[in-house]
């Protein structure tokens, strides 16, 4: 099996990242990986609603509240969507990956759950009060 999709450019800035660590957790590669990958895509993800909010915005007006919410979405349900098509269409490559590389799936696992723990926030502040009771 070959190497995964941009593993070279995930594996670079694994280690780089990981160099930093204390040992402590250098030692623990799996739960570094799903820590680091999971508070690095909630930050980018707040990054990107930010600017969606502050800038995009100004120039396509209501982005935030019209367009970025279905974006959210469609992301929290293709991602997982995605990795599951992978795994029906190569099922021995998916195992491949998951057996061969443990830590990054860790990573992927991690990032996934930053980014949708930060697109469910995001879209749990937009609904109204009136939503919320219905």
């Amino acid at each position: 099996m070959g190497k995964p999709l941009l593993f070279d450019l995930v594996n670079a800035a694994y280690n780089g990242a990981s160099n930093a660590l204390p040992d402590f957790l250098r030692d623990r590669p799996m739960f570094s990986a799903f820590s680091m990958a999971s508070l690095s895509t909630y930050g980018l993800a707040k990054l990107a609603q930010y600017v969606s909010k502050n800038h995009v915005s100004k120039v396509i007006p209501d982005f935030d509240k019209k367009y970025l919410p279905k974006i959210e979405k469609a992301c929290q349900y293709g991602i997982p969507a995605l990795a599951l098509m992978y795994s029906a269409i190569d099922p021995e490559g998916a195992k491949a990956i998951l057996m061969q590389h443990p830590v990054y799936t860790a990573g992927m696992a991690g990032a996934f759950a930053g980014g949708f723990v930060a697109a469910q926030h995001d879209l749990d502040q937009k609904r109204t009060i009136e939503d919320k009771l219905v």
